[in-house]
């Protein structure tokens, strides 16, 4: 595994049916399944990576992206403070920057 030692990243199910087509770029469909399907999945993260006997350090917030919404809603029931960043301003910016290369 590449990067900083123990550091990794945990996942969660999409909510989207297994397929080998990209389905990722159906966004309406990716959309509806992560707000319908994945705030129990975090939750059961979050409580797995609290668990005292893994020997990590408590949770002590929830930093999410607005898109996953369902994040604000799990941090909420464990009383864990939450903060919601829009990355698209970001994003929007560096385009701006790099525009004359995309000419």
């Amino acid at each position: 595994m590449a990067g900083l030692q123990g550091f990794c990243f945990a996942t969660i199910p999409d909510g989207l049916p297994s397929s080998d087509d990209d389905v990722t770029q159906d966004i309406l469909a990716l959309c509806k399944a992560t707000t319908e399907t994945c705030l129990g999945p975090f939750c059961d993260l979050l409580a797995r990576l609290n668990d005292p006997t893994t020997g990590h350090p408590p949770i002590t917030c929830v930093i999410s992206d607005i898109v996953t919404g369902f994040s604000m809603e799990a941090a909420n029931e464990l009383a864990l403070p939450y903060v919601q960043l829009w990355t698209a301003g970001a994003i929007s910016y560096l385009e701006y920057c790099h525009y004359r290369l995309h000419i």
